[in-house]
């Protein structure tokens, strides 16, 4: 089954630490239920619309454009922060795109770089094609969860993430190694700068069992070539 295509936005901010990065907890009802990720959600036609493309400065290519553009849409409508130029005074989460558009605005696409992506293996019974951006959040404005998707939203250091219990939050391992990722940085603007400069991959994981135990092996890894396709 093909993988569908989905965004997800790191945004990153340095207040109470170096680096924070902001991480929603997700309502059980939904895809990986009450575990603690980073805002985004499928990509959807709306995304792919040429007048909503047209909201998104310093992007060309239309479908580079959408995968961006899913990522800010989403956590707009999830946390209610808008990467636009200028900064919304009282962006509407529910129209985010009319909402940009009354106030003569844009998502400020020449913010955000693209930083990796992982597509599950095909064992997997839900499966995304998942492209991860990074920006860094300009603005002293607060998230708010909307109550529907997000039921609790965080800055977190991503060192002391990885350090709680990842059963209880449910970390699963693209979000483990993004927060790996960026514990090694000592600034979100350390931390842009290596997006922009990395050559992104495909980071498909591949299942090796170990025992009785199931485990994912990551492309570099001993053993990962021999473990298939």
């Amino acid at each position: 089954m093909t993988a569908r295509p989905a965004s997800t936005l790191l945004l990153l901010r340095s207040v109470d630490a170096p680096v924070e990065v902001l991480m929603i907890k997700r309502s059980p009802d939904l895809f990986i239920g009450g575990g603690w990720v980073f805002p985004g959600g499928s990509v959807e036609p709306i995304d792919r619309e040429k007048a909503n493309l047209a909201l998104l400065d310093g992007v060309d290519d239309p479908d580079e454009g959408a995968w961006m553009l899913a990522a800010l849409r989403e956590t707009a409508e999830e946390v209610g922060l808008f990467l636009t130029k200028p900064l919304l005074a009282r962006p509407r989460r529910d129209d985010v795109f009319g909402s940009i558009r009354e106030a003569g605005a844009l998502f400020d696409g020449s913010a955000v770089a693209y930083l990796s992506n992982w597509v599950p293996p095909d064992i997997v019974p839900k499966r995304f094609d998942t492209r991860f951006f990074v920006a860094e959040w300009p603005s002293d404005q607060e998230p708010v969860p909307d109550g529907v998707e997000v039921s609790e939203c965080e800055w977190v250091v991503p060192r002391e993430m990885l350090s709680r219990d990842r059963h209880e939050y449910r970390l699963v391992l693209p979000t483990i190694k993004h927060l790996e990722l960026l514990s090694t940085f000592d600034s979100p603007a350390q931390a842009m700068a290596h997006a922009q400069s990395v050559d992104v991959i495909t980071i498909k994981p591949r299942p090796v069992k170990v025992g009785d135990v199931l485990e994912m092996l990551l492309p570099g890894e001993d053993g990962y070539d021999e473990a298939g396709p």
